[in-house]
């Protein structure tokens, strides 16, 4: 990730330091992730996609072509492979999540015999936003 990272401070011509700014990240931790020396944390990432939503998310963590979304496109779900994504509606979205809401910290998962209990949900969305569900 570190060479896509390189290549976004090439294309739109920032250097190390301007871009830790833009991002609003210390310069430091730019400068160690394009050194190779740190991997980038999801919030470096976050913020990355958040100053630049042309960017395309894929191309940025998989290496997948484009490098830009195309103007007026749908940023692309990281999670569903390109040949098997089926376009979800919001209003869905919304009855799945309050409805696992109502219900996280009622049901036990067993795994090998043990109990577990949910500690939280996490939903990501496409505007690069998530909400986070904890049991009542």
């Amino acid at each position: 990730m570190e060479e896509r990272i390189k290549i976004l401070l090439d294309k739109e011509k920032l250097t190390a330091a301007e871009f830790a700014d833009y991002i609003d990240v210390q310069r430091p931790s730019v400068s160690h992730v394009l050194s190779g020396r740190n991997k980038p944390s999801f919030i470096f990432i976050q913020k990355i996609l958040a100053r630049f939503p042309q960017l395309n998310s894929r191309w940025l963590m998989l290496g997948e072509e484009p490098m830009y979304m195309e103007q007026g496109s749908e940023p692309t779900d990281l999670f569903t492979p390109q040949e098997n994504r089926q376009p979800v509606k919001v209003a869905e979205q919304h009855s799945i999540t309050d409805t696992a809401s109502d219900k996280i910290g009622q049901e036990k998962m067993t795994k090998n015999g043990r109990s577990k209990e949910i500690e939280k949900i996490l939903v990501f969305y496409t505007d690069n936003t998530f909400e986070e569900f904890k049991p009542r």
